[in-house]
């Protein structure tokens, strides 16, 4: 049976920090962040597996979290009642759930792990206390959510231009 299993809360376990620390100074999300930002960072985020064929997100559910993937491959879906389709595959180094980072938002998207995947969970509305207090974490964070989001509009873009299977007409 396929499932999630939360490894780490650093809140809840003080030792666990210098490990999450480690992780995230090495995803591309957190380059450039200073050490102080980074342990704020920390402390609201834990780690994550998923097994095979797990279903992480799901379109309308409340979004909760920012997910940056460390292992494996996951598929970035657009599921609807007759049809799913793939709109991106990100691997380690790529991010999703980028909804939660921008208030109380509904999921858009799928995800599905496409093989075992571990992954650093950020607390949404713990990001967002963190970055209040913080203008230019707030400022970097943003920019780099602003990215993910031009990647996956410009993804569902390609794809539904292959789905529709027709040539762009230009307006006049």
């Amino acid at each position: 049976m396929a499932s999630i299993h939360v490894l780490g809360q650093p809140a809840q376990t003080k030792g666990y920090m210098p490990q999450l620390l480690s992780l995230l100074q090495r995803h591309p999300f957190a380059q450039g962040l200073a050490p102080a930002q980074l342990e704020r960072l920390a402390c609201i985020t834990e780690s994550i597996n998923f097994d095979e064929d797990v279903v992480v997100l799901r379109p309308g559910e409340p979004a909760r979290g920012l997910y940056l993937l460390l292992s494996g491959t996951a598929s970035i879906e657009i599921r609807r009642h007759v049809y799913s389709m793939c709109i991106q595959r990100i691997s380690a180094g790529g991010i999703f759930g980028w909804s939660s980072v921008l208030g109380e938002h509904e999921t858009l998207f799928q995800v599905r792990s496409l093989e075992p995947c571990a992954a650093l969970r950020v607390d949404g509305a713990g990001l967002a206390v963190v970055c209040d207090s913080d203008p230019i974490m707030a400022s970097l964070i943003c920019r780099r959510v602003a990215d993910i989001v031009v990647s996956r509009l410009c993804a569902t873009e390609q794809q539904l231009a292959k789905f529709c299977s027709s040539p762009a007409v230009e307006p006049q």
